[in-house]
């Protein structure tokens, strides 16, 4: 259980819902939004151990770590 920081696209870029979801989603495991982009892309620091439960909602594209 180590927080890493990773780079999270939703599936839908356009979608304020979605990534509103993606950020409720990583703030109830006690993880940051550290930036979102102007094209949704979101940057967030959380317990990898979430990883492959971020990567199954149905609101993210891709989601993978930053070194």
């Amino acid at each position: 259980m180590a927080v890493q920081m990773f780079l999270v696209h939703p599936k839908n870029a356009d979608d304020d819902e979605g990534r509103e979801q993606i950020a409720q989603f990583v703030a109830e495991r006690g993880g940051f939004i550290l930036m979102a982009t102007s094209h949704g892309s979101i940057i967030a620091a959380f317990d990898d151990t979430y990883l492959e439960s971020l990567k199954a909602s149905i609101y993210v594209e891709f989601a993978s770590g930053l070194q």
